[in-house]
């Protein structure tokens, strides 16, 4: 990200500064396939979009986030898909509250093997993204128009603003009006809650361009109560004109020249990529293409495709999308194919249908198959426009296509699954009450190349007992017709429900204090091909809180969840997974530092005995004992100044966890992480990055071994310990050389302590004219050689020359 103007804004500095941070912290990691997480400022109740550098994308197979709200244990997962060098993925807005979000990346490559950032303890220390609370106080002061996202023109610009839901000690008659920097409270007209100023009470000769509307609101004692803005664009005649009469579009284009050396490895990667958008009326269209050299046969599909029509009712795509229906059924998985959503308000329809897997084989000499083609087909009829309430009905059937020759591969089985749905929303009172709830039940055949059952099938099956089977012929003409009915069907017996899953939510919302409880239960045998983010065989509660107090400065939030699994009475203990998290959140005046501090305990506790000392000892069964607890403490601020130099973000984060392990196994682990980051823009054309990060880390390595000193040979758990410590210094900056034409920067950033590793990275950027510019970069690591290894060399090195044209 660069700055194009030569007037430095606060907001857009505060915008570069954080994503400068959370971009430095990457130095302190010794990951080969994520180079870097970075993340836009994140506001509350807005899109949340995580990316992540990738190294090696020759290898990877996919990416995953893994994420939480503050107070939840479990992670929920999105796919991030895979563009050039990056991976990237929204978190809906619906889910970005503060204090915090906590997440983690995890690479899968070809081979399975698995990597993520942070490398060490991603679930016990996540990343941590902080966010910046959204005002109540916008609830009660409503724009309602001009829109965000209007192009009028100046004789069609109307004001209006509602205090409908503004507390009694607002004096609706004080309420000023700002065109730009004009007052036109004069020229307003109040009637009750309603505000109005129309176009003629506004300045005359109005320009084209951006242009803002203030609103600041008082209370009965005159002192300023809350204060709201909203840009919008005034349009020429002739502009208005152009695009009533004609299509208006714009596209871009991007080719990439990339090389990696790894190891001695040396990969080249060609992409291209182009997007291109077009509007008529209330036509919109979209097209976007990526190519690449990585595209093998062996390989899910590397390269992707999009055209998208969006009529305003109506929108439908063709190629790869990722589309996101109830949490429980679809969370966003790809679906190279059609998609259509029908949105009238009163009655809604949203579809998909496409490939999500398609079939691989290893190579032309062994013919291994690798997978089969997957279709998905899923369909969403709701009712209400979901803003006080919404009812809606999934279906989703996923089934492998497989020939005749496959049915005998012993590797693979072909698959298929369907899952029936419904989902509700019913809030009242401006949304300060939502009661929410999704349920959904599943049947997945795990091998349907297998012979169906028929009546004599079902006779001759062994290991079903005589009521089961009694039961199966009575299920047997409805569950034949819906999925492939053979002796692979989980649950064989869908009477037992053990493959329903149900979540139900209450939130109040009321004198800014959030409060949220939630039930969940997760059936053992749920499965969706349309999620990879559910946890099976759980069950438990969810109690979360958030107090605002101060204006919005002080936050006050806790939680508290208890799970357990054995859903189905099958295992030989209960375990119970519970967690408590709660934290201080100060966000003082802009001219001090903001602060979070906070405290988390997990405790997982099963009653298997694991004293080999008691009678009836059993070795297999006490592996399984469960008894553990960690702490956590955490404490993040960051601190915005100006300064003779320039304008500086300072940021102190450190993560402490401690596990105690209460078994035998005395799996202890124990982690810190700390960084401290110091980010200047200065008042001569640079920009500068000064860091220090810290990492200790104490891993327990487990031995099973066989102990004889009672007399009786029984097998012993042996626990060692062995610590990963190192510290990073981050030195970047990026330097205007020729005004906006040219730009460089530089990284250097030497890894010390037990791991070892000095980055050298700069990056050239040219304008070469108004609408296309190209950008050199070179990254060349150093790294220290591990125990043993033999290799050429241990050094990495990434080149990449990209070029950009908009049109």
């Amino acid at each position: 990200m660069f700055i194009a103007t030569k007037v430095y804004r606060p907001a857009a500095i505060t915008s570069l500064l954080l994503l400068m941070v959370i971009s430095a912290q990457l130095q302190a990691q010794m990951n080969r396939y994520i180079r870097s997480v970075t993340t836009p400022p994140a506001q509350e109740g807005a899109e949340l979009q995580i990316s992540a550098g990738l190294n090696n994308t020759s290898d990877i197979a996919r990416v995953l986030l893994y994420y939480r709200a503050f107070g939840t244990t479990e992670f929920k997962i999105l796919e991030m898909p895979i563009n050039r060098d990056s991976a990237d993925v929204t978190i809906p807005p619906e889910e970005v509250a503060p204090p915090f979000i906590e997440c983690y990346v995890l690479v899968e490559t070809n081979s399975g093997k698995q990597e993520t950032y942070p490398y060490e303890n991603p679930q016990t220390i996540p990343m941590r993204i902080p966010i910046e609370p959204r005002s109540p106080k916008d609830q009660e002061v409503i724009i309602l128009s001009p829109d965000r996202d209007d192009n009028l023109l100046a004789s069609d610009i109307y004001i209006s603003v509602s205090l409908v839901y503004a507390t009694d000690n607002i004096d609706r008659s004080r309420t000023q009006v700002f065109f730009d920097n004009v007052n036109v409270s004069s020229r307003e007209v109040v009637m009750g809650d309603l505000v109005v100023v129309s176009a003629s009470a506004l300045p005359a000769n109005i320009g084209a361009g951006l242009h803002t509307i203030t609103v600041k609101v008082f209370d009965k004692a005159g002192a300023l109560y809350h204060t709201r803005t909203r840009p919008f664009n005034v349009l020429t005649k002739e502009e208005a004109e152009e695009i009533s009469t004609r299509p208006v579009y714009s596209a871009d284009a991007q080719v990439e020249l990339r090389q990696e050396n790894i190891k001695s490895i040396v990969t080249n990667y060609n992409r291209l990529d182009m997007r291109g958008n077009a509007s008529y009326g209330i036509l919109k269209s979209a097209a976007n293409l990526h190519l690449t050299s990585e595209e093998k046969p062996d390989r899910q599909p590397q390269n992707r495709y999009l055209l998208s029509l969006d009529a305003q009712y109506a929108r439908a795509s063709i190629g790869d999308a990722y589309p996101r229906l109830p949490s429980t059924i679809m969370d966003g998985r790809r679906v190279r194919g059609f998609t259509f959503d029908l949105l009238l308000g009163a009655f809604n329809m949203n579809y998909a249908t496409g490939e999500i897997m398609r079939r691989t084989a290893l190579d032309d000499s062994t013919h291994r198959l690798l997978s089969f083609r997957r279709t998905l087909s899923v369909v969403r009829p709701s009712f209400g426009k979901g803003e006080n309430f919404q009812l809606g009905f999934t279906y989703l059937h996923a089934i492998d296509q497989y020939g005749t020759g496959d049915s005998t591969n012993t590797t693979l089985m072909p698959q298929e699954n369907v899952v029936f749905g419904s989902d509700a929303l019913v809030a009242f009172d401006n949304h300060h009450i939502e009661l929410t709830g999704q349920g959904a039940f599943s049947l997945n055949n795990t091998n349907i190349a297998a012979p169906e059952f028929t009546d004599a099938r079902i006779d001759s099956a062994t290991g079903i007992t005589g009521s089961n089977k009694k039961q199966l012929k009575l299920f047997l003409p409805y569950v034949s017709k819906i999925i492939t009915f053979n002796e692979n069907l989980q649950p064989l017996n869908p009477s037992g429900l053990t493959s329903l899953v149900y979540e139900t939510a209450l939130a109040l919302n009321y004198f800014g204090n959030y409060l949220k409880g939630t039930y969940l239960y997760h059936g053992r045998d749920y499965n969706s091909s349309g999620t990879t983010a559910l946890r099976n065989d759980v069950r438990g509660y969810n109690i979360f809180d958030r107090l605002r107090l101060l204006e919005n400065k002080l936050f006050l939030t806790a939680s508290f969840e208890q799970l357990q699994n054995n859903t189905a009475n099958t295992e030989i203990a209960t375990t119970t997974y519970g967690n408590m998290l709660a934290s201080v959140s100060y966000y003082p005046a802009s001219n001090l530092p903001n602060v979070t501090v906070g405290y988390g305990i997990n405790k997982n506790h099963n009653p298997v005995i694991y004293d080999s000392t008691l009678a009836g000892y059993d070795p297999s069964t006490a592996a399984r004992a469960i008894d553990d607890k960690t702490n956590r403490y955490f404490i993040q601020s960051t601190y915005d100044f100006t300064s003779p130099q320039g304008r500086h973000n300072v940021t102190l984060s450190i993560d402490n966890a401690d596990k105690n392990d209460l078994t035998p196994n005395n799996q202890d682990v124990k982690s810190f992480n700390g960084f401290f980051l110091v980010n200047t823009v200065h008042t001569f054309p640079l920009e500068s990055t000064l860091g220090y990060a810290v990492s200790t880390n104490s891993i327990p390595q487990v031995q099973i071994v066989l102990d004889s000193s009672s007399g009786v040979v029984v097998p012993k758990t042996v626990t060692t310990f062995t610590s990963l410590n190192y510290q990073t210094i981050t030195l970047s900056g990026r330097y205007r050389l020729i005004s906006d034409i040219l730009r460089i920067s530089a990284t250097f950033a030497p890894t010390f302590g037990d791991f070892k590793r000095t980055l050298y990275d700069v990056n050239l950027q040219w304008t070469i004219a108004r609408n296309q510019n190209a950008v050199f970069e070179y990254q060349f690591i150093v790294n220290s050689p591990a125990a043993g290894q033999t290799l050429a060399s241990n050094n990495d090195s990434f080149a990449s020359l990209l070029y950009r044209v908009n049109f």
